[in-house]
């Protein structure tokens, strides 16, 4: 069996979410002895794909007759990976691109039951399973303090110092002044947020827009190489999902692997894996959001850190790789099933 995973993201934009569940998923692949090739040349059983981007391509590897896979909902944070649109008043629809591309799978993976209800309009006719979302825990098990703490070296944190980490688009308007109302309402704590943005290089000028018009304690960057936001996330005092209508899956299950607070707000019904009070606190509204980590970096809220580290070794590479090994020996045994009926 051999599998091609391909991604390949605009130059500037290798380090986000897309490129980090490529990863994983090679790792994976790795473990359970599964040959992962890097072209179409080596004549792949297999073409796994985790981007609408990619649609041409998908249409290429099914003429070709290869077997057309697709991870769906588990980089939506990335714009380059994101399959669905988010209007502001409305439940998220699939993309144009995504729906074509969709109908050249032979399957479709997606990380949790919610998004696949999401599908069931759509009248995509690939199966869709649901695989759960997989972390690598050894990112997060640094040899040195060095660089365990490169992330406060680079931007100038303080030991002492307490900070909250998100990561979205800076395309979502809505979700950048969540963050904004947020971090005004919590002056004592700095908040770090890391993005990009869909067309074009992330320009210096658009990160001085953003600082501009931001409290002092939220600072806007740029998307961080992957050491250093394993670095960031690590000493982080929580990680903030800003966005309760779309999936979050690779960056907080980092979150839950680096075992750092998980705060979210609104609904999350698209990350049904978080349970308010047991493994995270979810806030209603901006300002109880801002009142929960400034209670949190006080130490007055009880901590929720090790019921979701529990849920990252329970979804750590191992158990991924015995699951994905036999998704793709379930599709191309379905192949020759096919192959032998008269």
């Amino acid at each position: 069996m051999k599998v091609f995973i391909y991604y390949q993201p605009p130059k500037g934009h290798d380090v986000y979410e897309g490129t980090r569940l490529r990863k994983t998923l090679k790792g994976a692949c790795e473990l359970a002895d599964v040959t992962w090739v890097d072209n179409f040349l080596a004549l792949p059983d297999i073409v796994h794909f985790l981007s609408p981007d990619d649609e041409n391509k998908a249409n290429d590897a099914h003429g070709d007759g290869y077997k057309v896979v697709f991870s769906l909902g588990y980089s939506e944070n990335d714009p380059n990976a994101r399959f669905f649109d988010y209007p502001s008043n409305g439940k998220p629809s699939l993309k144009a691109k995504s729906l074509r591309a969709l109908s050249k799978a032979d399957l479709i993976l997606v990380p949790n039951d919610a998004v696949a209800s999401s599908l069931n309009e759509n009248k995509l006719t690939a199966p869709v399973k649901v695989l759960p979302p997989c972390v690598n825990l050894s990112r997060f098990e640094f040899a040195n303090t060095a660089e365990r703490n490169v992330f406060k070296r680079y931007y100038g944190v303080r030991d002492e110092e307490k900070y909250v980490m998100s990561c979205g688009d800076y395309g979502d308007h809505e979700l950048i002044e969540k963050l904004k109302s947020i971090a005004l309402g919590c002056p004592s704590v700095k908040f770090f947020f890391f993005g990009t943005k869909k067309h074009g290089a992330f320009s210096p000028f658009l990160l001085n827009h953003y600082k501009r018009h931001a409290p002092k304690n939220l600072l806007f960057n740029p998307i961080a190489e992957d050491d250093v936001y394993r670095s960031a996330m690590l000493n982080a005092s929580a990680y903030l999902l800003l966005d309760e209508a779309h999936p979050d899956c690779t960056t907080l299950y980092d979150a839950f692997a680096a075992k750092t607070q998980v705060v979210a707000y609104g609904d999350q019904r698209f990350n049904p894996i978080l349970k308010n009070k047991e493994n995270c606190y979810i806030a209603a509204s901006p300002g109880k959001a801002a009142k929960l980590i400034e209670s949190l970096s006080k130490g007055e809220v009880k901590s929720t850190i090790m019921a979701g580290y529990l849920i990252a070794k329970q979804n750590a590479l191992p158990n991924l790789a015995k699951k994905l090994k036999a998704v793709y020996t379930s599709l191309l045994e379905d192949q020759k099933k096919e192959d032998i009926i008269p």
